[in-house]
């Protein structure tokens, strides 16, 4: 999308500087075109609104009757609508289209035979759900210190099967997998996953 044009749309440099942020933020960018006023942008309102004597348009029919092209019919704005909506959904495509299970059997979520881990190392992209299934009582909990400390663990299941979608918060990271169950984790069941970005065509 042309920056430019969102300033010939009557968006001002510090709306412009807070659409760029919403561009990664594929609904925030559907609330800002339907009202950019609410979500941080200050709209340049138009001279006509000066009269305190007419009645005060809202704020899309600021931002549209502002534009550079005149004023937008409502076929128009479905149009500006309709751009919004594909946004959001060339912005998952990725995640979607790509996206795979990946399972990590009972064959390979257990405590090593000699106790030293921790298990193979696995990789994953933005979009991909890894499945632990195992045998026995254990579960499977998410370490953010990539560590057995159970500190701000994100706990998934003591049922096998438990699951796990990576998304965009967690790309390009290695991200821990551990059982806690007694020493479990100590011992080597344990697992590091390293998130890609999701696969492009």
């Amino acid at each position: 999308i042309s920056l430019s044009l969102l300033t010939n749309l009557g968006i001002s440099s510090s709306g412009v500087k807070q659409f760029k942020g919403y561009l990664l933020h594929p609904i925030y960018t559907l609330l800002f075109l339907l009202e950019p006023s609410k979500h941080g942008a200050r709209v340049n309102k138009p001279k006509q609104q000066q009269d305190n004597n007419r009645q005060t348009p809202t704020t899309v029919e600021m931002w549209l009757s502002t534009a550079r092209f005149g004023s937008f019919s409502r076929s128009s704005r479905s149009l500006q609508l309709l751009f919004a909506i594909v946004w959001m959904i060339l912005s998952i495509c990725c995640s979607t289209t790509h996206a795979k299970d990946i399972v990590i059997g009972a064959d390979r979520y257990k405590i090593p035979a000699d106790f030293k881990g921790p298990l193979p190392p696995e990789t994953a992209r933005v979009g991909d759900t890894i499945i632990f299934e195992w045998n026995g009582v254990h579960n499977v909990n998410i370490h953010p210190f990539r560590s057995c400390s159970i500190l701000f663990r994100k706990w998934l299941g003591d049922q096998s099967g438990a699951s796990y979608t990576f998304t965009k918060e967690d790309e390009n990271k290695d991200i821990l997998f551990a059982c806690d169950i007694g020493n479990h984790c100590a011992i080597g069941m344990k697992m590091t996953v390293t998130v890609l970005p999701c696969e492009e065509d």
